[in-house]
C-alpha cells in the first residue's frame, strides 16, 4: 500500500524510507498479531500490551540490526512525515481490503 500510494500523496515522501518504515512495523505486527482498527478498547488494550513484548523480543533478537530498531522507533514515534505517512496506509488497509 505505501509504494503504491506515495506518488499521489502531496507532499514528497522518501519511498525507500517509508518501505523500511513500513517493513519494521509489519514484523511488530508479526510478532505481536495485529487486530481491526475499530475493535473494542479492551482488544486494542491488549494489542498495546503484546506490541510492548514484541519490540521488546525483537530489540534482543535484532540488536545487531540497529538500522531497523531506529526505523521502528521512528515509526511509534511518527517522528517524520514517512512515519505518519506509513501509518495513514496502515489505518487505511483494512477499509480497502
Amino acid at each position: 500500500m505505501v509504494w503504491s500510494l506515495a506518488p499521489y500523496f502531496k507532499k514528497e515522501i522518501d519511498i525507500n524510507k517509508a518501505i523500511k518504515l513500513a517493513l519494521s512495523h509489519d514484523l511488530v505486527e508479526a510478532y505481536a498479531g495485529d487486530i481491526f482498527l475499530f475493535s473494542d478498547s479492551h482488544l486494542m488494550t491488549e494489542k498495546k500490551k503484546e506490541e510492548q513484548q514484541a519490540l521488546l523480543r525483537i530489540k534482543t533478537e535484532f540488536k545487531d540490526f540497529p538500522e531497523m530498531l531506529e526505523s521502528i522507533d521512528e515509526f511509534e514515534e511518527r517522528s517524520s512525515l514517512e512515519a505518519r505517512f506509513v501509518l495513514f496506509c496502515d489505518r487505511v488497509t483494512p477499509l480497502v481490503d
